[in-house]
């Protein structure tokens, strides 16, 4: 971290970003070689471009929740939802919170088969959902598995109604 950035080769690695039009494509990419840092540059910008949308609107009044994490698991997990009274936006954000273990050397993703008997239990949130990170439209139901959420990134923000 005490390296000196070198800030043309972010440019660079943005432009690239936003030039790819597909973007489970692009995560493939990024998760593959995430060494190289792009992952980290895109999940940043990503997450403030979310923040702008989302939340600004609707900030100091989100109310943040615990979203409750069952089974063997449970503490490889951080999630919680985001919501506010006087906006219809509601988000569930769920992260994995320890990766040593779970994710192979050579690539950041988590083995469906690795989260056991581990569960979200989402009460109240059902039916359709948007996962805003990947881009793609997923269904949810009270109780759900992590490998449906995390499969391809180890970060998911999901819209839902």
């Amino acid at each position: 971290n005490r390296r000196v950035v070198d800030f043309a080769r972010r440019e660079k690695m943005l432009a690239e970003m936003e030039e790819t039009q597909d973007r489970i494509s692009l995560l493939e990419k990024l998760v593959t070689n995430w060494q190289d840092g792009a992952v980290k540059l895109w999940l940043t910008k990503t997450l403030l471009e979310i923040r702008r949308e989302f939340l600004l609107p609707i900030l100091p009044d989100v109310v943040m929740k615990p979203v409750i994490v069952t089974g063997e698991r449970a503490e490889d997990l951080i999630a919680y939802t985001l919501s506010s009274p006087l906006s219809d936006v509601k988000l569930m954000v769920v992260a994995l919170r320890h990766p040593h273990g779970l994710l192979g050397d050579d690539i950041l993703r988590v083995a469906e088969d690795g989260w056991k008997d581990t569960w979200l239990e989402i009460d109240g949130i059902t039916g359709d959902a948007f996962d805003l990170l990947l881009d793609r439209e997923i269904s949810l139901e009270e109780i759900i598995a992590p490998g449906k959420l995390l499969a391809r990134f180890p970060v998911a923000v999901i819209r839902y109604s």
